[in-house]
């Protein structure tokens, strides 16, 4: 066999004539129009080739995952935002609090003068 029908269900090579696809199908198509089963037609291939031939379905808890991680994801977003959320705005880049100098106090005069010139 040619090996990469292990990585897919469609095999990218059965147009060009794989030498396992091609007459794998055929005796898929075979067997299921002599009645047989599904699962007898799967076990019929792991007596034939080993386990390796077969990839089973995902589990019927595998729709839990996108919704695990949703919540995982917001529970991340919001101890993210509570944990830096909690900072006075008047405090400085070190998280002190900013001094009530009066050389501040001029700045924060002019600032308030100026933006309420810019919104008006």
């Amino acid at each position: 066999k040619c090996g990469s029908c292990k990585e897919t269900t469609i095999c990218p090579m059965s147009m060009q004539g794989c030498g396992f696809c091609v007459p794998a199908k055929n005796k898929i198509a075979r067997m299921q129009q002599a009645g047989f089963s599904d699962q007898a037609i799967i076990d019929s291939f792991i007596k034939q080739y080993g386990p390796d031939i077969y990839r089973a379905g995902p589990s019927s808890y595998f729709w839990l995952v996108p919704y695990g991680a949703l919540i995982l994801g917001a529970g991340a977003i919001f101890w993210f935002v509570g944990r830096y959320s909690r900072h006075p705005a008047a405090a400085g880049a070190s998280g002190a609090p900013i001094p009530d100098d009066p050389v501040y106090a001029r700045y924060r005069e002019a600032i308030e003068k100026e933006s309420g010139r810019i919104n008006s």
